[in-house]
């Protein structure tokens, strides 16, 4: 503690102190593309806004930091930030309080008494796709509290203007505002949950907070919860998990939580605006190929463009290409848009997207233009969480690294960025004609046979999950269902070559494992219990798998 503060006016700075210092760290080790350097610039300016919180105090060390911290730009960034960390870690090295007891069991039923009020923010450091991904959150809560009121606020403008279970929506700017919202001296919170995509780490800080009586921390990438019941001075940790998908974790987090709360259904917490439909004759392709960490090629999306509408298709085709956020991604659409348009016998038109009165496409607009899209064209980025909450097709091409993001829709099919852009048309032709019913003929007869017995099977083994079948009623409806998997998996080399690319997001031989738990051991119910999780998150990846997707959409699962 700088010697020239006293104790209460330090504890007041503990909390600015710790967010600058987490979330400076955060951002000098995220990589960013071309289409997401607004976010780096954006951050440092919110960040630089604590500068005049620190001066206000007669303290050297204070004062050295405020200084770096106003000499900070994007492209200094990675010097001058360890520099700063130097600083911060003398002034907010914290640890948790000794009299906070510690605790890894989920907060007790006292926690969740008397809550009127409940504030939802997420963190600077959180992606737009994460926080779709969390749009099913505040209905959650909402369930568990019914009498309580649900305010959210995001960095984000616009974007939870169409989500459901929350009674108001504000938007925060910088870190000031970000402590603010946090704070909220004048109206204060029975609880606030505090969501980004790693660790926050503030609740060292939060156990000094008087203002702050219950605080939930929720890391989505760490998939992890930290619940600070002030008043009794408890915090419970749940375990961590580095294998599951985000969607699912996010669902076990919460459980973990309170036993009662689940997330609704993917597609049902936003409010649709769609009014008309498009020409019967007429197909709309949304085309993004940015995503917040790698530059794309143009040659591979302009060969995407070009060779994944059929000569014979029977319909008009017409891309819309995504701006992206910045005068560099708006280039690189305006060239692709060229290079398509320009290939010969192509019979299609490509068009860039437009926001009335703006440059770049807003969220709103961008959200309108996925909800009036016949099918999505995409890298993986928050349009393909977008995609998932409004029921649109969406073919994603991904990176390696990116499984566990994959949207749980059964019209979200994945692509691996290494495939030639030329297969990968291919097989998302073969897509498109299944969902637009004009052809569907792919498939010998006994390999539809095979695939509509696995789609039926799959649905029975869901059934058996949500009901809590008792254990071996389970396991007798995963080894048939493993038994159909098979057999449709011993036929797939002798499909046409234009599936191959779409089954290469799995290793199919090992999805599903050929052995089954012995459950004479498992004589107590925690042995069972935990028997289900692992075989119900197996599931649960097949389920997300192309092949299964493929099989629903295409054989009448």
């Amino acid at each position: 503690m700088p010697v020239s503060q006293s104790t209460t006016e330090f504890h007041q700075l503990l909390l600015p102190l710790t967010v600058l210092t987490r979330y400076l760290f955060f951002l000098s080790r995220r990589p960013v593309s071309a289409s997401n350097v607004h976010f780096r610039n954006h951050r440092i300016a919110a960040l630089q806004k604590l500068g005049p919180l620190l001066r206000e105090r007669d303290c050297c060390e204070l004062e050295n930091i405020a200084r770096q911290l106003s000499s900070l730009t994007p492209e200094s960034l990675f010097r001058v930030a360890p520099e700063i960390q130097r600083e911060l870690r003398e002034v907010a090295a914290l640890k948790i309080p000794r009299d906070v007891l510690l605790s890894q069991r989920s907060p007790s039923d006292l926690f969740f008494q008397d809550i009127s009020r409940v504030l939802m923010i997420f963190g600077p450091g959180i992606g737009i796709g994460d926080e779709i991904l969390c749009f099913g959150l505040p209905e959650a809560i909402s369930r568990v509290l019914p009498s309580a009121e649900v305010n959210v606020i995001s960095m984000y403008e616009g974007l939870w203007n169409c989500v459901a279970g929350s009674r108001t929506i504000e938007t925060y700017r910088d870190a000031p505002g970000f402590l603010g919202a946090l704070r909220r001296g004048k109206a204060p919170h029975d609880v606030v949950f505090l969501i980004d995509f790693e660790s926050p780490g503030l609740v060292p800080a939060i156990c000094r907070e008087q203002l702050i009586p219950r605080y939930v921390e929720l890391s989505l990438g760490r998939q992890s919860v930290l619940v600070l019941d002030n008043r009794t001075r408890r915090l419970c940790r749940s375990p961590e998990s580095s294998v599951e998908n985000f969607y699912h974790g996010l669902a076990r987090l919460l459980s973990w939580l309170h036993g009662a709360a689940t997330l609704p259904d993917l597609d049902s917490v936003v409010t649709r605006t769609k009014t008309t439909d498009s020409p019967r004759d007429l197909v709309t392709i949304l085309v993004s190929p940015f995503t917040s960490k790698e530059n794309p090629s143009e040659r591979y999306w302009s060969d995407l463009l070009t060779n994944i509408v059929p000569r014979a298709f029977g319909r008009r085709v017409r891309f819309i290409v995504d701006t992206g956020p910045n005068s560099r991604t708006e280039s690189f659409a305006r060239s692709l848009v060229q290079s398509a348009s320009a290939q010969p016998f192509w019979g299609a038109s490509c068009e860039i997207a437009h926001s009335a009165g703006e440059r770049f496409v807003s969220l709103d607009r961008m959200w309108h233009e996925v909800e009036n899209a016949d099918a999505l064209l995409i890298a993986d980025s928050f349009l393909a969480h977008a995609a998932g909450r409004l029921g649109r097709p969406a073919f994603v091409i991904a990176r390696p690294g990116l499984e566990r993001w994959t949207v749980p829709s059964p019209l979200s099919f994945y692509f691996r960025a290494k495939d030639s852009a030329l297969t990968v048309a291919g097989a998302i032709r073969l897509l498109l004609g299944e969902h637009l019913q004009t052809s569907s003929d792919h498939l010998p007869i006994a390999a539809k046979r095979k695939c509509r017995q696995l789609a039926k099977s799959s649905i029975r083994l869901r059934h058996a999950f949500s009901s809590f079948a008792p254990s071996e009623e389970l396991l007798q409806e995963w080894s048939g269902c493993r038994a159909c998997y098979c057999d449709v998996v011993a036929g797939i080399h002798s499909w046409p070559e234009e599936f191959s690319p779409l089954f290469s997001d799995h290793d199919y031989g090992e999805l599903w494992p050929s052995c089954l738990p012995d459950l004479d051991p498992l004589t107590g119910d925690e042995d069972r219990a935990e028997m289900r999780k692992h075989l119900e998150m197996m599931f649960h990846e097949w389920e997300n798998s192309n092949l299964n997707k493929y099989i629903h959409l295409g054989h009448g699962g």
